[in-house]
């Protein structure tokens, strides 16, 4: 079998305490990831780490071709892998043009000014038309909503022809109307055959949407769970991972809904 995109081993990562204990993980092309647990579980570290970032305190990292411990090229495969969070959107000048932030992705800068080149130019306004923002194109940041710097966001990680695409809750914050326009747009982009490979950070099983075939769970620096959509997301393991007894259905557009049970006496604040 071909290499994996990335892989990693035993990790294991420390500063005052242990946030990540013994973690594996392996991706691989044509792979579609969705990555959930409670808050503090260790799913930015393990992130982190996966892109380069952080080194871990033991353990083995593989991503794309590279290694924590090479001399040089780190910041090249970070170059091939796009991160959407909310952290990276309140980087960006609000003055900047949508297209313009767009543009930025072919060096993996923020707020590049310099001329661009003519090829560019024309890689920008393709991006632009594929993921249906041309519209928007003189824009400025600012004036975006949340939904709309999120698209705008992954037309700047697939400026640089990115491998892994890492989407770090991009729903948190949108009403239920812009949420469903936003996954739509994504299952639209997924189903193009040259669209990386993705990584959803979520909390919510009603995000997963169909294009996505695989799932890690983890649980106070743990992996709890990964594998297959089917094998992975089940109540079972909901209720390991959240500590609380949860119930799965399948809706009529063939996404999960979760129901959590009476908590009783638990205490969760």
């Amino acid at each position: 079998m071909p290499e994996p995109l990335v892989s990693l081993r035993n990790i294991t990562f420390e500063r005052e305490e242990t946030i990540l204990h013994d973690a594996s993980w392996e991706i691989r092309e044509d792979q579609h990831w969705v990555v959930m647990g409670p808050n503090g579980s260790g799913k930015t570290t393990l992130l982190r780490i996966l892109t380069g970032y952080e080194n871990p305190t033991s353990g083995e990292v593989f991503t794309l071709g590279g290694t924590e411990d090479a001399d040089e090229g780190w910041f090249d495969i970070r170059k091939s892998i796009g991160w959407v969070s909310m952290a990276l959107a309140h980087r960006i000048e609000e003055d900047l043009f949508a297209a313009d932030v767009v543009l930025t992705g072919r060096e993996g800068i923020i707020n590049f000014w310099e001329k661009p080149e003519k090829e560019d130019v024309e890689k920008t306004i393709k991006i632009m038309h594929r993921i249906d923002a041309w519209h928007q194109r003189d824009r400025l940041w600012g004036q975006l909503s949340q939904g709309e710097r999120q698209r705008i966001l992954i037309g700047r990680a697939l400026m640089n022809e990115s491998k892994l695409l890492v989407l770090d809750e991009p729903c948190a914050g949108l009403d239920p109307v812009a949420r469903e326009h936003f996954l739509q747009f994504l299952e639209q982009l997924m189903r193009q055959k040259e669209t990386p490979s993705i990584i959803l950070v979520t909390h919510h099983v009603e995000e997963i949407i169909p294009p996505f075939t695989h799932a890690l769970l983890m649980k106070q620096g743990r992996v709890l769970a990964s594998g297959s959509i089917t094998q992975t997301i089940t109540a079972e393991n909901l209720t390991k991972t959240f500590d609380a007894q949860v119930s799965l259905r399948t809706t009529k557009n063939k996404r999960l809904q979760l129901d959590v049970e009476a908590l009783g006496d638990k205490k969760v604040f």
